[in-house]
């Protein structure tokens, strides 16, 4: 994959560009332009572009930009995008480690933002492979509370644990 957008324009067409993102291109030209409006001492403009670049950092960072299943599509995993990427952060991260290193200089952006992309890339198929897991794991939590609740209504054993309700509720949820 070219590291500079006129090479990949020059290689790909717009559909397939379209198709498949541009994130990496992008983020490349917020930071020329960010870089820029700190040159030029542009406040309002820096905040913006700022807040840009880091949006699509935090994009870049989530593998699933980085895939066309990017919401499981693919894979029967509708949903894994937001669970990711909002559900887990909002019931966990009160726990979080928000602490940063100090900033460093990356003297080749492009390196740095492919390396970026890859090593987020790389980690996919673990996602998918926990989103899978967890889903197992969902499908039988509910089973089990399905019927300690049945348990509990004192709904007959023999309607109970026939095989068509556990195959009905158990396996279809």
């Amino acid at each position: 994959m070219p590291y500079v957008f006129d090479e990949a324009t020059k290689r790909y067409d717009d559909k397939f560009l379209a198709n498949n993102g541009i994130l990496p291109w992008y983020i490349h030209d917020v930071m020329m332009k960010l870089t820029k409006a700190f040159r030029d001492k542009r406040k309002t403009e820096i905040l913006f572009l700022a807040a840009d670049l880091g949006h699509y950092i935090g994009d870049a960072n989530m593998p699933l930009h980085t895939s066309v299943n990017h919401n499981g599509q693919l894979t029967n995993q509708i949903g894994i995008h937001g669970l990711f990427e909002s559900g887990i952060p909002e019931m966990f991260g009160d726990n979080y480690n928000y602490h940063t290193n100090k900033p460093q200089y990356i003297a080749n952006i492009d390196a740095a933002i492919w390396a970026m992309i890859q090593d987020s890339h790389s980690l996919v198929k673990p996602l998918l492979l926990a989103d899978s897991e967890l889903r197992k794991n969902m499908q039988l939590i509910k089973c089990m509370q399905w019927i300690k609740t049945a348990i509990a209504e004192k709904t007959s054993l023999m309607i109970l644990f026939s095989p068509r309700n556990i195959l009905r509720i158990c396996i279809k949820i």
